[in-house]
């Protein structure tokens, strides 16, 4: 009986340990790391405390993907009536700087098109499609410079590309490849490539564009490049690049939502397409300890052909009742823990931002939600 029980003893540790291994696991690839955190069945799960928020009257349309954020306080561009307003918003969520942006094609100006904007502790800046430009302002949204990209191999994304400053280079992604399969680039401060981060091949359904190519990526005070997949179907994946674009890890995260929160094109008979599904993350951001992947928002997306147009009926997350962020390590890429936000609204776009242990979100202009249009800050309970 004592062998047996000694046995059992053994056995049920074996197991224990083999279970625990299983939760995080890491293997050696030819030239990066590859993680996998199954948290399915073990997740931590936190609290937000909302602390303030500012909402923004309906004449002051916060924009989808223009804003960014440095250690002191965030930047956005706000839509009013048919003029866009740069802002500079304190930690206290105070306006402290202002000033409309100036339409055109010469220095400082922008056009309709801006599918992103970047911050450091020194500057702003403004990335401009139809000039494909990267639009240069102070801390006193004073116009500095303008940096033309003069590469023929990509240019910026449908909908959005982030841009950071890494020494004396500027990192875009996502883009889109015109000669190459590139998810992000890195030009010199005069525009010219020095470098890319390599994407997936086109599918072949959309010139120039693979849906695997779609990110959300941030800089680190370590300078590191930390990038979220959001175009990957059934896959909740985080990639983590040093300043030269080399990758150094890859993560796959098994939380049970990835079926869920997965996206896919649909085309239509008009030639058009869209995303349909549910996004797989919306935003990343790092401070010195952590990485914070925001996940379960911006609802599900549904689109059918009716009366020779496209309809898109826009859901909530059904199996989730809020949205969440994640935290990981920064330098294990070992999942921690999970923070559930009540005032998040699954349907509801937003963006994430961590500022001095506060959590910034943004939720952009809609007429539809009483959620949009707003800055809200948080902590941990």
């Amino acid at each position: 009986m004592k062998k047996l029980a000694f046995f059992s003893l053994i056995v049920g540790i074996i197991l224990f340990f083999g279970c625990s291994s299983k939760k995080y696991h890491t293997e050696k690839k030819k030239d990066h790391l590859l993680i996998k955190n199954n948290i399915k069945d073990n997740l931590d799960i936190k609290q937000f405390h909302l602390l303030d928020e500012k909402s923004f009257p309906s004449e002051k349309r916060l924009h989808l993907y223009l804003h960014a954020a440095n250690e002191d306080m965030l930047g956005t561009i706000i839509n009013k009536n048919s003029d866009r307003y740069l802002i500079l918003v304190d930690k206290k969520l105070n306006i402290v700087e202002e000033k409309k942006l100036k339409k055109g094609r010469g220095p400082g100006e922008v056009g309709n098109w801006l599918p992103g904007m970047g911050m450091s502790n020194e500057q702003l800046y403004i990335l401009d499609n139809r000039k494909n430009s990267i639009e240069i302002f102070n801390m006193n949204l004073e116009y500095e410079d303008t940096c033309q990209i003069n590469s023929s191999d990509f240019r910026m994304n449908f909908g959005f590309t982030d841009i950071n400053s890494v020494d004396d280079s500027f990192v875009l992604a996502p883009v889109i490849s015109l000669s190459e399969d590139i998810i992000g680039a890195k030009i010199n401060k005069k525009g010219k490539l020095l470098g890319y981060i390599e994407g997936e091949k086109p599918s072949g359904q959309i010139e120039h564009f693979s849906i695997k190519n779609l990110a959300r990526y941030t800089k680190g005070p370590d300078k590191k490049l930390y990038m979220v997949m959001i175009g990957y179907k059934n896959k909740y994946l985080i990639r983590k690049y040093d300043k030269n674009l080399n990758l150094l890890w890859e993560n796959e995260i098994n939380d049970g939502l990835q079926q869920i929160l997965s996206p896919e094109i649909v085309r239509f008979k008009d030639g058009s397409f869209e995303l349909q599904g549910g996004r797989a993350c919306s935003n990343i951001d790092v401070d010195e300890e952590n990485i914070y992947v925001l996940r379960g928002v911006g609802g599900i997306n549904k689109f059918e052909w009716k009366d020779n147009r496209k309809v898109r009926h826009h859901k909530d997350i059904k199996p989730i009742n809020c949205g969440f962020v994640d935290v990981f390590d920064k330098k294990s890429g070992k999942f921690k823990y999970r923070i559930k936000g009540e005032f998040l609204n699954t349907k509801q776009d937003y963006s994430l931002y961590v500022i001095d242990n506060k959590f910034y979100f943004i939720s952009p202009y809609s007429n539809k939600y009483k959620y949009s249009n707003k800055i809200i800050t948080a902590d941990v309970e």
